[in-house]
């Protein structure tokens, strides 16, 4: 998480905070850093509407701090932040003010250019659980898709598994070809194969037909046919045939997503 503050117009102090989660403590966990040369280590605790954070850290100038952070919801969508019981190189230091926060209305924005060759992906817009039947085993797996890039692009997170198998993870990066007129598909995956596809969809039919053509980490060229079709408001199948890899035929096999969350 980053986070920037500006007061009356003074210098800009920018910070970065990485959150996790101790397994001992069974606690949240922070760490922070910024760009005055501070870091902090921070546990955090809710009750209510309120988070509290209790820290410590360390100053640029090796000066050893302690505060109590609270963050409180507010009506009207604010936060209300203040820091107390502070301590510096063994100084007590007096509480801050209560500063309030505001979320700002989002700023509107058009659509890209390539939005109205692409908007049949708001369909698959949310995330989603894949299952079917592979020639090497029964496959699982989830994804995620979201536009990007002003809606030029959707990109997806996933990850798969076949059978008892190693889990692999996956990227998706999904366009519009305004030379070739044709949707194009990047794939990358954390086993070390790329994929790419080039097709067209259907309104008709409500089906995204492509060419596909993958290289596994081996160097191993597998071409294949793939149909992504609309079944319901929550279901679609992606259907592999014409399966290739090096000059021998593969059968073909389907893969069904069920919607989980939009």
């Amino acid at each position: 998480m980053d986070w920037s503050v500006q007061v009356d117009g003074g210098e800009t102090l920018d910070g970065k905070v990485f959150l996790g989660f101790d397994p001992k403590s069974g606690r949240i966990v922070s760490g922070e850093f910024t760009s005055l040369g501070e870091y902090s280590h921070g546990v955090w605790g809710v009750e209510g509407n309120t988070l509290t954070i209790t820290g410590h850290g360390v100053t640029a100038d090796g000066d050893e701090t302690a505060a109590v952070v609270t963050n409180t919801i507010a009506q009207g969508g604010t936060m209300i932040w203040q820091a107390t019981n502070q301590v510096r190189g063994g100084e007590t230091l007096p509480d801050t003010a209560e500063y309030e926060f505001r979320r700002p209305a989002p700023a509107a924005q058009d659509a890209g250019s390539n939005y109205e060759h692409l908007k049949f992906l708001d369909f698959y817009r949310g995330k989603w659980r894949l299952e079917g039947e592979l020639p090497e085993g029964h496959y699982v797996g989830e994804e995620s898709n979201a536009w990007a890039f002003r809606k030029n692009m959707q990109r997806t997170a996933g990850w798969g598994r076949v059978g008892d198998g190693p889990r692999v993870d996956y990227e998706i990066l999904v366009g519009w070809d305004p030379a070739k007129e044709k949707v194009f598909m990047w794939i990358a995956g954390s086993d070390g194969s790329s994929s790419v596809r080039e097709g067209n969809y259907d309104p008709q039919t409500r089906c995204l037909t492509s060419r596909q053509r993958s290289v596994d980490a081996s160097g191993a060229e597998t071409t294949s046919m793939v149909e992504e079709q609309r079944l319901d408001r929550n279901s679609f199948l992606i259907k592999f045939t014409d399966v290739t890899k090096g000059n021998e035929h593969q059968p073909d096999f389907e893969i069904k997503a069920t919607r989980l969350a939009r």
